[in-house]
C-alpha cells in the first residue's frame, strides 16, 4: 500500500523471491549432485562430457575435471564394451532412457572396473533433446562377491549332491525340505519324490520314534549321534546319523539336519570280530595244551584250563604273579627262561625249549614251551604254549634203552660183517688179478696170432700187388695214347679204379706188417713239435678242412721212438680227415700237464657211437667199408709200449677228440 492508501502491485517482489528460491533450490541440487556417491556425467548430444561430479573423478582415478571434460563419453568405455554402449545409446534415443546397463570402463591408470549405468535423455522446455545424463556406480566388488557367492553355492551344491553321506533336512513340522541323491537312493527313489512329504509318509512304521527324537533335539537345542538299523527297500541296513538342530540368527530352531553314513559293513565286521573273538576264546580256553599270557617280566596275565592243570594253580592264583614268585622253575632254569623273555622283547619267537615245572604240590612235570611276542592294546605280551611231555619222555627213555640193546647187538654184527667184508675184499682182489691175467693172456695170444698171420700174409701179398700195380700203370699209359683210349674213355676210368683198389689193398698189407712189427721202442729225447710237423707232411689235408695247430711254447723234450709216434699221429690224422668227407675243422694241440706231454687231435666229423666206443682199439674191429681195423690197435700198442695211454671223447654228429698222453721221464 502507498502512503495515500492506494493499492500498489507486488509482482516484482514476488519474482525476486521466486528467483531466490529457485537459486537456492538449484544450489541445493547442484550440491547434491556434486556430493552424490554415484557418478553423474552430463554430456551433449555429440556425447562430449560437459559435467562430472566428484564421485566420477574418484571412480576414474583423477582429481582434475579437465581429464574428463570435453572427451567423448565413449572413450571412457572399455573397447570390448563400446559396441554394447552404442546399442544402449540407441535405446536412450528411442525410449528416452536405458537402465542398469553394465559396462567396463577404463580408469586413468589403465585399470578396468565394472560399472552399472543408467542413462536418460535431457530435453528442453520445448521437448528438444539437448544432452544426456548418466548415473553409474562401481559394482566390481559387488560382482566379485556375487561370483564368490555363486561359486560357494555351486561348491556346496556339488558337495551336497556328491557326498557319500545321506543329507536330509526336515522343518519343525516334520516335512522333508530337501535331501541329496545319496539319501534318495537309500530310500529307493528320486529326491523329488520325498521333498514336501511328512516323516510319517517316509517312515510310516517308525515315524513316532523319529518324531520323539527330533522333539528332544529341538527342545534341548543340541545335536546327537545315533546308530540305528533301518528297514529300506533293499533290506535292513545300519546307519550312523549326526542329527543337529538348525537355528536362525536369533537362536530359534528352524529345522533338523541329518547326516547319515551307511555303516552296515562296519557292523558286520564288528559282528564277525565278536564271533571270531568268541571262537578264539573257546579255542584258548579248551585247547589241550597250556596257553598263557605274560608280560615281559614273567608276570602271568591270563591262562586257560590246561595251564591250571599243568601247574596245579587256579587261574586266579596265577594272574598277577610271576613264575619266580610261584617258584615254577628251579634256580638253575631261571637264566634260560630270562633269555627267552629277552628274545620276546626283541620281537623274536622261541622254542621248542624243555623245562621241568615244579607243580603246586611239589611234583615235577617235564614240559616243552614255545613263546611268541604279541601286541594287545598297544602292550607287548608273551603268548606261551606249554605241552606236558611226560609220556613222550617215558617213551624216549624206553626207546633209548631199546636202542642201546640194539646198538650192542649191532656192534657184534658189525664186527662179524667187517670180517666178512675183509674176506670178500681179498677174494674180489684175487678174482680181479685172475681176470686181468686171463685178459692179458688172451690178448697176448690173439695179438701173437694176428701178428704171425699179418707177417705171413703181408709178405705173400705185397709182391703180387706190386706187379699188378706196375701192369696197370703200363697198360694205362698205352691205352691213353692209343685210339682205344680216345674211343673208349671208360677203359681208363676202370684202370683208375683198379689203381685205387690196389692202393687200398697196399694200405691193408702195410697195416698188417706194421702190426706184426710193433716191438720195443727205441727212445731218445725228441721235440714233439717236429714229430707233429713230420706227420702232417706225410698226410694230405683236403681244402675243405680247416687245420689249426695250438702248440704251447717251451714244451719239454719227450723220450719216444720218433718213427713209432709219427706212425700213431699219421694214423689218427688220417682217421680225422676220413671222418669229415664234407669238410670241417681239424685241431692239433700239444701241452704239458701233470708230468705228461699231451697231444690232442680233434675233428668235427661224424663222431663215434657210444655203443662201439669200448671196441675201437680191438684188433680187426672196424665200422668202415674199407680197412680191416688194425690202425687204432697198432696206435694203442705203440703208446702202451711207451708207458702212455690214449683217451677218447666223442659225440655223434659233433666230432671226436683223441688225447695221446706220453710220460715225461725225469733225467
Amino acid at each position: 500500500m502507498s502512503e495515500k492508501g492506494k493499492g500498489v502491485s507486488s509482482t516484482p517482489s514476488l519474482n525476486i523471491t521466486e528467483s531466490k528460491q529457485a537459486e537456492e533450490e538449484l544450489a541445493r541440487l547442484s550440491e547434491a549432485v556434486r556430493m552424490s556417491a554415484d557418478s553423474i556425467v552430463i554430456s551433449d548430444m555429440e556425447g562430449k562430457i560437459t559435467y562430472v561430479n566428484e564421485a566420477t573423478l574418484k571412480m576414474y582415478g583423477t582429481d582434475d575435471p579437465k581429464d574428463l571434460l570435453g572427451k567423448s563419453s565413449f572413450e571412457l568405455i572399455a573397447p570390448e564394451d563400446r559396441e554394447k554402449a552404442f546399442a544402449g545409446m540407441k535405446e536412450v534415443m528411442e525410449r528416452g532412457y536405458a537402465k542398469d546397463r553394465e559396462y567396463h570402463v577404463t580408469t586413468k591408470s589403465g585399470s578396468k572396473i565394472l560399472t552399472e549405468m543408467s542413462t536418460s535423455l535431457v530435453k528442453s522446455k520445448t521437448e528438444e533433446a539437448i544432452g544426456f545424463v548418466s548415473i553409474s556406480r562401481d559394482i566390481t566388488e559387488r560382482k566379485h562377491a556375487e561370483e564368490t557367492l555363486r561359486e560357494s553355492e555351486m561348491k556346496y551344491k556339488l558337495l551336497f549332491e556328491s557326498s557319500g553321506s545321506a543329507i536330509t533336512y526336515f522343518d519343525t513340522e516334520g516335512k522333508c525340505v530337501f535331501l541329496n541323491r545319496r539319501g534318495a537312493k537309500y530310500l529307493g527313489g528320486e529326491a523329488e519324490e520325498f521333498i514336501g512329504k511328512s516323516i510319517y509318509d517316509i517312515f510310516p512304521e517308525t515315524a513316532n520314534f523319529y518324531v520323539q527324537r527330533f522333539t528332544k533335539i529341538m527342545n534341548e537345542g543340541k545335536g546327537y549321534i545315533f546308530e540305528d538299523s533301518v528297514e529300506l527297500p533293499d533290506g535292513k541296513r545300519w546307519f550312523s546319523s549326526n542329527i543337529q538342530p538348525v537355528k536362525d540368527e536369533s537362536g530359534t530352531v528352524r529345522g533338523i539336519q541329518i547326516i547319515s553314513d551307511d555303516i552296515t559293513e562296519h557292523k558286520r565286521a564288528e559282528e564277525e570280530l565278536r564271533s571270531s573273538e568268541e571262537r578264539l576264546r573257546i579255542l584258548f580256553e579248551y585247547a589241550p595244551d597250556a596257553y598263557y599270557l605274560s608280560d615281559l617280566k614273567g608276570n602271568f596275565v591270563d591262562g586257560n584250563k590246561a595251564a591250571e592243570e599243568i601247574t596245579g594253580y587256579r587261574r586266579e592264583e596265577l594272574i598277577g604273579k610271576s613264575f619266580l614268585k610261584l617258584k615254577l622253575l628251579s634256580p638253575r632254569q631261571i637264566p634260560k627262561a630270562a633269555a627267552l623273555l629277552a628274545k620276546n622283547a626283541l620281537g623274536l619267537s622261541t622254542g621248542p625249549d624243555e623245562f621241568i615245572l615244579n607243580w603246586k604240590d611239589g611234583n615235577q612235570v617235564p614240559v616243552e614251551i614255545r613263546t611268541f611276542p604279541v601286541k594287545i592294546k598297544g602292550q607287548t605280551l608273551v603268548l606261551g604254549i606249554a605241552r606236558d611231555i611226560t609220556e613222550r619222555k617215558r617213551a624216549e627213555e624206553a626207546l633209548q634203552k631199546k636202542n642201546e640193546q640194539l646198538n650192542a647187538q649191532n656192534e657184534e654184527l658189525r664186527a662179524t660183517e667187517e670180517e666178512l667184508h675183509a674176506a670178500n675184499e681179498e677174494l674180489r682182489a684175487t678174482n680181479e688179478e685172475l681176470r686181468d691175467a686171463q685178459e692179458k693172456l688172451v690178448r697176448s695170444e690173439r695179438l701173437a696170432a694176428i701178428g704171425q698171420l699179418a707177417g705171413g700174409v703181408g709178405h705173400e701179398l705185397r709182391n703180387p700187388l706190386s706187379a699188378i700195380k706196375n701192369a696197370v700203370y703200363y697198360v694205362r699209359g698205352k691205352v691213353a695214347k692209343s685210339e682205344l683210349g680216345q674211343k673208349e674213355p671208360q677203359v681208363i676210368e676202370f684202370l683208375d679204379i683198379m689203381d685205387d683198389e690196389i692202393n687200398s689193398s697196399s694200405k691193408i698189407i702195410n697195416d698188417l706188417l706194421g702190426f706184426s712189427r710193433v716191438g720195443k721202442p727205441t727212445v731218445s729225447p725228441t721235440r714233439i713239435e717236429r714229430v707233429i710237423d713230420d706227420a702232417l707232411s706225410y698226410t694230405t689235408i683236403p681244402e675243405n678242412i680247416e687245420l689249426t695247430k695250438k702248440l704251447d711254447t717251451d714244451l719239454p723234450e719227450v723220450k719216444i721212438d720218433t718213427d713209432q709216434v709219427r706212425q700213431v699221429l699219421v694214423n689218427m690224422i688220417l682217421n680225422a680227415v676220413q671222418a669229415m668227407p664234407t669238410g670241417g675243422k681239424l685241431t692239433i694241440n700239444a701241452k704239458e700237464k701233470d708230468k705228461f706231454l699231451e697231444v690232442e687231435i680233434a675233428d668235427t666229423g661224424c663222431g663215434i657211437p657210444q655203443e662201439v666206443m669200448d671196441k675201437i682199439f680191438d684188433p680187426l674191429f672196424t665200422t668202415r667199408a674199407k680197412g680191416i681195423g688194425l690202425g687204432l690197435a697198432v696206435c694203442k700198442a705203440i703208446i702202451d709200449r711207451h708207458a702212455g695211454y690214449i683217451e677218447v671223447k666223442s659225440e655223434v654228429e659233433k666230432g671226436t677228440t683223441f688225447i695221446i698222453k706220453l710220460p715225461l721221464r725225469a733225467e
